[in-house]
C-alpha cells in the first residue's frame, strides 16, 4: 500500500488546531487563598498594595532622601527576582472599597491603586512560598523604612484586580469557599470575549483597549515622569518590568548599546555628506 501524501487519508486524519477559550489568554495556572500566584511550573509570584509617598509636596533634601531610598530599594534585588510597579487608574469603583489602603479619591470617581509585585522560580510550591515569604518580609520592611504604609494581599484580593480591570462594569463575584473541584479562579475574572486586532488595539466585552510598550535604557528619568502619566482622568494601567542584571551582562549590553550608536552616528554623516 502506498503512503498516502497529502491526499484523502492526511485530510481526515489531520489534527484540528487548538481553539483557545478567553480564560486561555490570562497568563497564570492557579491563584492561591494565600495570594500566592503560579504562573507556570516553575514560576510563582506575590503582591503588595502599597500607598502614596507626599514626595512632590517634600522639601529638597527629603526628595534627595525618598529618592535614594527608594533606588536602593531596587538595588536590593538580585537578577533571580522579577519586579512588576504596577498603577491603575479606574473610573467610578470608589464606592466599592472605600476603606481599601490603595485608594485615592478622586474628583471624577477616579480610584488610584498601586502594587508591587515580585516573582521568583522554584522547583515547587514548597520552595516558592519559603522564597515569596522572605522576599516579602523584607519588602514589607523597606517600605515602611521609607514611611510608605503597605499590606500584602491575599488571593481574593488579586483576583479582584483582575476582574475589575477586566470587566470595568461588573461587580465582582466570588468567594474561595464556593469554589468547586477542579474549577478554574479564571472563572470569576474572564471578559465576556477577547478579540485582539492586528495593530495595537483590543476588545474585551463591550470595551476597546490599546497597549503601548517601551523599553527604558537611559541613564537618568525625570522624576515628573510617572507623575504625569497618572494625572490621565481615565481607566489607565502603567507598569515597569524590572530585573537586575549582572555586573558582566550589563557591561556587555552597554558595549552593544555603544556600537549601534557609533553605527548609527557614521550613517547619519554619511546620508548628511
Amino acid at each position: 500500500m502506498k503512503k498516502d501524501k497529502g491526499g484523502f487519508l492526511s485530510l481526515i486524519l489531520k489534527r484540528e488546531p487548538k481553539r483557545y477559550t478567553v480564560e486561555d489568554t490570562i497568563p497564570y495556572l492557579r491563584m492561591l487563598k494565600s495570594g500566592i500566584c503560579q504562573i507556570d511550573e516553575r514560576h510563582f509570584n506575590k503582591s503588595i498594595a502599597f500607598e502614596d509617598i507626599n514626595y512632590q509636596l517634600a522639601l529638597e533634601e527629603d526628595r534627595d532622601l525618598i529618592f535614594n531610598q527608594f533606588a536602593n530599594f531596587l538595588n536590593s534585588f538580585d537578577p533571580s527576582v522579577g519586579i512588576e510597579l504596577s498603577y491603575i487608574n479606574q473610573l467610578g469603583r470608589n464606592e466599592e472599597m472605600q476603606s481599601a489602603i490603595q485608594i485615592v479619591k478622586g474628583n471624577n470617581g477616579l480610584k488610584k491603586s498601586k502594587y508591587v509585585t515580585f516573582s521568583v522560580e522554584a522547583d515547587n510550591m514548597e520552595q516558592a512560598i519559603s522564597k515569596l515569604e522572605r522576599l516579602e518580609i523584607d519588602i514589607l520592611s523597606n517600605l515602611k523604612n521609607m514611611g510608605v504604609r503597605a499590606e500584602s494581599l491575599t488571593g481574593e484580593e488579586r483576583l479582584k484586580i483582575l476582574h475589575d480591570m477586566l470587566n470595568p462594569s461588573k461587580t465582582f463575584e466570588f468567594s474561595y469557599k464556593n469554589l468547586k473541584k477542579k474549577e478554574s479562579t479564571k472563572t470569576y475574572i474572564t471578559p465576556d470575549e477577547f478579540n485582539f486586532m492586528p495593530s495595537k488595539y483590543f476588545k474585551f466585552g463591550k470595551f476597546i483597549g490599546a497597549t503601548s510598550y517601551f523599553q527604558i535604557l537611559a541613564s537618568e528619568l525625570s522624576d515628573r515622569m510617572l507623575s504625569e502619566f497618572l494625572d490621565i482622568d481615565d481607566n489607565i494601567n502603567i507598569s515597569f518590568h524590572i530585573r537586575a542584571i549582572e555586573q558582566t551582562e550589563a557591561i556587555k549590553m552597554v558595549k552593544r548599546k555603544n556600537t549601534d550608536i557609533d553605527k548609527m552616528r557614521i550613517e547619519e554623516n554619511k546620508k548628511a555628506v
